[in-house]
């Protein structure tokens, strides 16, 4: 996954397409953590919460809810709905429409000379034979009874009322008058048709002397002419019980931000469960419209984070190794969140940012990195993505934060790997202060709650520290990664089996490149590179040399081999240490960062001595110069190029100390200026963007460091 410039230099949404791996690389990780906010979001199931049944699961309140309590309100409906009256219109008129439907029926009678009981049955009224002798009988006075029916009629609306629909009995009953309304009981109201047994013994008691088929007469005749008193009102009932109900809506039940709804293994009564339901259901009313906002936001800083670095430091993803890491970091983050809230919603009595060792991630990835400045920045990106998951609030996101602070710039501090256990205490000690403050600052604090706290704030620390200790070896050499402890070890000739070999193999360049570590080493300090990366690519540049010792004069004890040699084979020979070089580097797992110093030290330089030697043998118009010359490429780094001009001035300081008795300040001076001059006229570092003020320094380091290495042959008096 390597990358050129060129590819670098098209539009973003361009080059994005354009790199499939790196696409389909971006997509899968997004894909990851957004699941991982999916899942950590999914609002609970309600089989595991079943009534009087124990809680399958812990349920903790990532927000405030205000909910209604539906069983409650449920529950409350039914006893408004009982103790509401059903409401009856009265009909004010009904004792007139009787006496007029009185009337009309006797006058069918009188003026019916057929057949009576067939004219009364085609006016739907059925009457039996007794009742229909008694009318034909007494025909000629049968008016005389109508007050006597009025009169009966009108006693016993008095004391009932005849309703028109059936409701049930255990209700109450309100009927409206035109004087008001008037609560009834269940007795005495009737219910249309009103039963001619009823009536019977009604009139029975007004009337006990009266003869049965007086009695059965009045009875039927009342039966059939009785018509509701009063007219149900649905309307009214509903717009009662639709007030009462709204006025329990408005009386909201509130579920509160971390409040503990129910424990695993909790048994759940009718109060619990109406809250679990009531959370359940607001959870998942709001879960897919929560979630698509959350895809929105986490995918837009997502890409605009690629953006800021395909923008702004596309250089130090150039190499996979970068962007991989990069990507493992955000994902573990994204871990990290996931599981510290799944596991604080069962221990919610420790504080949330304590179940991540977010430790582990500051302090790797500066060191994974190197770049103090771009680890921070992903630090920052990630710690942002925390909000994604229920119960990070601003509290825990700055805690993630102060922490990246914390460990970034102590970074700096770990020389050798033990310092990590001073990194393990400075962690602890900021997180058991974190939590201590937010205890106190929350008022919510016991003595165990504390001393748990307090616990699980050390073992954070150092639990990180341990962890990132045990773990970067592996990572250093999974991905072949230059930190300032690999580094250490590869400068160090008792823990560097390539370097061991290095001296045992060729002891004159061994002396060499250790000489130019040095030198370089403070050049580059003097310009802002890194000096331990400097230094070990100055100690391995030539390690493609071991191979082929001898022809390398550094290490000659007697004759020169290549005066017997060819010279485009003594060039061949010289030419492949470079090669030579890079393939020992790769098969010994060292750094891309150090190989880089091995193929670029020389650049596209000239190997002067055989050019000039083949000159005179076969004349210049004979060859062609770029035989002669190194494959390249040139120094892309001021770090390369630092080491290209350490390695040709003291070549040539060496070379003009065999052939002279004194060398003085102001010949090293000469010589660092011309050689600097020449390797600028070459171009060889118009590649590595360093400054004509960055070369100066590196020539005031170099005369420095050259004139203490040859002191003893100094001569003071000796002037410019």
């Amino acid at each position: 996954m390597e990358r050129n410039n060129e590819a670098l230099d098209i539009p973003f949404i361009k080059w994005l397409f354009k790199e499939k791996k790196i696409l389909v690389l971006f997509s899968v990780t997004y894909l990851i953590s957004f699941v991982l906010i999916i899942l950590s979001n999914l609002p609970p199931l309600k089989k595991d919460f079943l009534l009087e049944d124990n809680a399958q699961k812990s349920i903790l309140s990532d927000e405030n809810i205000s909910f209604i309590n539906k069983i409650e309100l449920n529950d409350r409906i039914k006893e408004i709905s009982y103790s509401l009256p059903y409401y009856y219109r009265y009909d004010e008129n009904h004792y007139q429409r009787f006496s007029s439907n009185i009337i009309k029926f006797f006058n069918l009678v009188l003026t019916e000379n057929a057949n009576l009981k067939n004219s009364l049955l085609n006016k739907g009224f059925i009457f039996s034979d007794e009742t229909i002798d008694f009318l034909s009988q007494r025909k000629s006075y049968i008016t005389n009874y109508i007050n006597r029916i009025n009169y009966l009629y009108e006693a016993f609306v008095s004391k009932y009322v005849i309703v028109d629909k059936l409701i049930p009995e255990q209700t109450n009953y309100s009927i409206i008058k035109a004087t008001g309304i008037e609560n009834l009981r269940y007795e005495k109201i009737l219910f249309y048709p009103v039963d001619k047994e009823l009536i019977s013994s009604f009139i029975s008691k007004i009337f006990p002397s009266i003869t049965l088929k007086e009695n059965l007469f009045y009875s039927e005749l009342l039966a059939f002419h009785i018509l509701p008193t009063a007219t149900i009102d649905e309307k009214i009932r509903e717009a009662r019980l639709k007030e009462a109900v709204e006025s329990l809506i408005d009386r909201k039940s509130y579920i509160g931000y971390k409040e503990i709804i129910i424990k695993k293994g909790e048994k759940i009564n009718h109060e619990k469960y109406s809250k679990i339901m009531a959370y359940i259901d607001y959870k998942w009313q709001n879960f897919f419209k929560k979630m698509f906002f959350y895809f929105i936001l986490s995918f837009l800083i997502f890409i605009l984070i690629i953006y800021r670095f395909y923008t702004f430091d596309r250089h130090e993803f150039q190499k996979s190794r970068n962007v991989i890491i990069s990507i493992y970091g955000f994902i573990i983050a994204n871990l990290f969140f996931y599981f510290s809230s799944f596991f604080y919603r069962e221990y919610n009595n420790i504080e949330l940012f304590l179940f991540i060792p977010y430790g582990v991630i500051t302090s790797l990835l500066p060191i994974l990195l190197i770049k103090q400045k771009t680890s921070f920045i992903l630090l920052i990106t990630y710690t942002f993505f925390s909000f994604f998951y229920p119960f990070f609030d601003v509290y825990s996101f700055f805690n993630l934060l102060i922490l990246s602070f914390l460990t970034i710039y102590s970074s700096k501090l770990l020389n050798k790997r033990g310092d990590f256990f001073i990194l393990g205490i400075l962690i602890s000690a900021f997180e058991i202060f974190y939590v201590l403050s937010y205890i106190l600052l929350h008022q919510n604090f016991s003595a165990m709650k504390i001393l748990v706290n307090v616990l699980f704030g050390f073992g954070n620390g150092m639990v990180s520290a341990i962890f990132s200790l045990g773990i970067l070896p592996f990572i250093e050499d999974i991905f072949v990664i230059p930190t300032h402890f690999k580094l250490l070890e590869l400068s160090n000739i008792s823990t560097s089996k390539l370097l061991k070999e290095f001296r045992n193999e060729a002891q004159g360049t061994y002396n060499h490149s250790i000489m130019l570590g040095d030198m370089c080493e403070k050049a580059a300090e003097a310009i802002g590179e890194d000096p331990l990366l400097v230094k070990v690519g100055a100690y391995y540049h030539d390690i493609g040399k071991m191979k082929n010792p001898e022809y390398f004069i550094e290490n000659q004890m007697g004759e020169n081999r290549h005066n017997e040699m060819k010279v485009s084979m003594s060039v061949s020979v010289i030419k492949s240490h470079i090669k030579l070089g890079v393939e020992m580097a790769k098969e010994n797992k060292i750094p891309e960062e150090i190989i880089d110093f091995i193929r670029e030290h020389h650049g596209t330089t000239t190997i002067s001595y055989f050019y000039h030697q083949a000159v005179n043998l076969y004349g210049d118009e004979n060859i062609n110069i770029s035989d002669y010359q190194y494959n390249g490429p040139k120094p892309k780094s001021k770090a390369t190029a630092i080491l290209m001009l350490a390695d040709s001035i003291e070549a040539t300081l060496r070379a003009y100390s065999q052939n002279a008795e004194k060398i003085n300040t102001a010949i090293i001076e000469d010589i660092v200026n011309d050689v600097t001059e020449k390797r600028i006229e070459q171009g060889q570092l118009e590649e590595c963007n360093i400054t004509l003020r960055e070369i100066n320094l590196i020539k005031e380091e170099f005369v420095k460091f050259l004139t203490s290495y040859y002191h003893k042959r100094i001569d003071y008096k000796t002037e410019k």
